[in-house]
């Protein structure tokens, strides 16, 4: 089924708020440990910056993969075709 633009924003959005805020937490726990001090505050802007690419980039990749659907979806069929066949055909060899 195919997801409309609205649907992939919501979703990306979704998704990249909560690696804002895994990556924020995870960045004040670990930087420090490699001797990168920030403050909290230069840290939630840095990663703010980094999820509004991160929004962007999975926006438009969810967007591509909608819009060939139909040559990804006959591509992935084939490959799976093929892999049962040649394990159907090394079985036979068994």
């Amino acid at each position: 089924m195919r997801q409309t633009k609205l649907a992939s924003i919501i979703e990306t959005v979704l998704n990249i708020s909560m690696g804002y805020v895994i990556n924020t937490a995870t960045a004040i726990l670990l930087l420090p440990v490699f001797g990168v001090y920030l403050s909290i505050g230069l840290n939630m802007k840095i990663s703010a910056a980094m999820t509004i690419v991160s929004v962007v980039r999975s926006y438009f990749v969810r967007r591509a993969f909608n819009k060939h659907q139909d040559a990804i979806n006959a591509w992935s069929s084939k490959q799976l075709h093929s892999a049962h066949s040649t394990i159907l055909y090394h079985a036979t060899l068994l």
